[in-house]
């Protein structure tokens, strides 16, 4: 989540807020205001060793085709790439 965050009551309750941090948003959440706070999911957590070794294999596939590799792509994405390259 990004912050500032724009935060409203629902219908049809009337308030507005602004959530500047995470514990601003924990905050306004208890009081209703949405959207509500999520705690952030595993995808957030370290890898596991298995998935390094995967994620490094493909890295090194894509530089093995000379493959521009985005930070953001995930390990699937990085694998279409190469196939398309490969």
């Amino acid at each position: 989540m990004s912050y500032p965050l724009n935060m409203q009551l629902p219908d049809p309750l009337v308030g507005f807020a602004v959530a500047n941090t995470e514990d601003e948003h924990i905050a306004l959440t208890a009081f209703g205001y949405g959207p509500a706070y999520v705690e952030p999911t595993h995808a957030d957590d370290p890898q596991t060793p298995e998935e390094q070794t995967q994620r490094e294999s493909l890295l090194a596939q894509a530089a093995a085709v000379g493959l521009t590799v985005d930070g953001r792509w995930s390990d699937k994405r990085l694998a279409a790439e190469i196939a398309k390259l490969g």
